[in-house]
């Protein structure tokens, strides 16, 4: 027998905990980054460090990419932060693909994509810019697979993530791997 029984999502703790990250200067909203001003404004401010910042505080490698960026699409950062919380630890701490190509993968859909289903040339124009976005990051690591890129770290199974410490940010590549790829997504991002 099934439970029919509807249960509501709790998200003033979200709202609360996020309230230093995402603040005014990460909630505007834009209508895109095709939008003259929205593509100086990122081209003026670079954000890649706001990017290492949410990652250092505890967020995950596809949060802290996405939550930069996605406001400049229109989407706030509270909700950002939840859209890319399940694709961190590369996509539920499964180790698939790294969780900052993720991020940039639909952050390049919001810039590139289409809604209409039969326009095979937007399509194909946005997959290209993904393959060449992970072409590039391919050039600075050996893969765009987390447990790849994490190698003896990624061993550690199960669902429960590693308790953030001075140790976490020292024996692993996470930091380096957000900052570049926040580096790679804003030059996309400005094309």
């Amino acid at each position: 027998m099934q439970n029919n029984k509807t249960t509501t999502r709790d998200t003033s703790k979200n709202q609360k905990s996020t309230s230093h990250y995402c603040d005014s200067t990460n909630t505007k909203n834009f209508e895109d980054l095709t939008n003259t001003s929205n593509l100086e404004m990122l081209k003026s401010e670079s954000r890649v460090d706001r990017a290492v910042e949410y990652f250092m505080s505890g967020y995950n490698c596809s949060q802290s990419i996405f939550a930069t960026y996605c406001d400049l699409f229109g989407i706030p950062c509270e909700q950002g932060l939840l859209i890319s919380a399940g694709l961190g630890a590369g996509v539920g701490r499964m180790r698939e693909v790294c969780g900052t190509v993720s991020a940039s993968a639909m952050l390049l859909g919001l810039k590139y994509g289409t809604t209409d289903s039969n326009d095979l040339s937007t399509k194909s124009h946005m997959y290209k810019k993904i393959q060449d976005f992970a072409g590039e990051f391919k050039e600075i690591y050996p893969s765009v697979i987390c447990r790849d890129l994490l190698g003896d770290l990624a061993k550690n199974k199960g669902s429960m993530p590693d308790e953030r410490t001075e140790e976490y940010y020292k024996k692993r590549p996470c930091v380096k791997i957000v900052r570049d790829a926040a580096v790679l997504i804003e030059k996309y991002l400005t094309e």
